[in-house]
């Protein structure tokens, strides 16, 4: 029973994770910003440089910008939806480099 509790948890986690590389957005720029910095976070999180909640808010975020980016396609993307996306994008870029970087200058008392 614990066993199936885990692998069903680990199962959701995964799909959780994998449902947002699924949306697309309609233009190119902006879903590739989307996956990098989805990368970004990941790779991060890997090397130690983001701590749990940091990643959990930024992942967040991310979601909610693709979540928009969404609903934006559903009516027909117009210019300043596709430069509201890339503000939006650009700030959490900006978010990202900087828990980074703090991070980094934890380490170098």
């Amino acid at each position: 029973m614990h066993r199936a509790l885990i692998a069903m948890a680990a199962g959701g986690a995964l799909a959780a994770a994998a449902a947002p590389a699924l949306a697309q957005s309609y233009d190119v720029n902006v879903a590739n910003r989307e996956n990098n910095i989805r990368e970004r976070i990941n790779e991060h999180v890997r090397d130690g440089d983001l701590t749990y909640g940091q990643a959990a808010r930024l992942r967040t975020e991310l979601r909610q910008i693709v979540d928009l980016d969404s609903r934006y396609q559903a009516d027909g993307m117009s210019g300043w939806q596709v430069r509201d996306l890339n503000s939006r994008l650009s700030l959490l870029a900006s978010r990202l480099n900087y828990d980074v970087s703090m991070a980094e200058g934890d380490y170098e008392d």
